[in-house]
């Protein structure tokens, strides 16, 4: 309340909601929301809370160790295309080095996974063909193809991998 008393045209708020319990950090969130929507100040918004920052911001900033490794508007992460779960009945990791051959990104040791499941990487029209024709090609049977949108985690995770590992070559 006092960093607004004086109608600021722009707020800094470093981790609001860290180590609250879920209703202040609800009541928290959305002070910001009305902060913005309502009195017109822009907020800089500062939490490892990624859920946080897809609730209450309309652009977001992805630093990695004080460097710059991501800048765009939230609307511009959501047209990026999302991920697909794929389950089959056969070997994972075959099937799954087959479509890295193929050029797509695929995933086979998420936690979130089944072991007869792995996620790909949904950057075209043509990657679901790969599949289907993939499966085909060997004689796998496809038990479920589910889309998944991508996070805001998922672009953070995929973004600051991708500059620590574009650091290592480098070094």
């Amino acid at each position: 309340a006092q960093s607004i008393v004086h109608d600021p045209d722009l707020v800094f708020l470093d981790e609001p909601t860290a180590g609250m319990d879920p209703q202040g950090r609800e009541e928290m969130l959305e002070l910001v929301e009305r902060i913005y929507r309502n009195l017109g100040i822009a907020v800089v918004f500062s939490s490892h809370i990624l859920e946080d920052i897809e609730r209450v911001c309309d652009y977001v900033v992805i630093l990695d160790e004080g460097k710059l490794v991501t800048a765009q508007s939230l609307r511009q992460m959501e047209t990026v295309r999302g991920q697909i779960i794929v389950r089959i009945d056969g070997d994972v990791e075959a099937f799954a080095n087959e479509l890295r051959g193929q050029g797509v990104e695929v995933r086979t040791n998420d936690i979130e996974l089944g072991r007869d499941e792995m996620i790909v990487d949904n950057d075209d029209d043509r990657v679901y063909d790969l599949i289907r024709d993939l499966a085909v090609f060997q004689n796998v049977p496809l038990r479920s193809l589910r889309s998944r949108s991508r996070t805001l985690e998922d672009i953070y995770l995929g973004n600051v991998g991708a500059a620590r590992e574009a650091n290592d070559v480098s070094r």
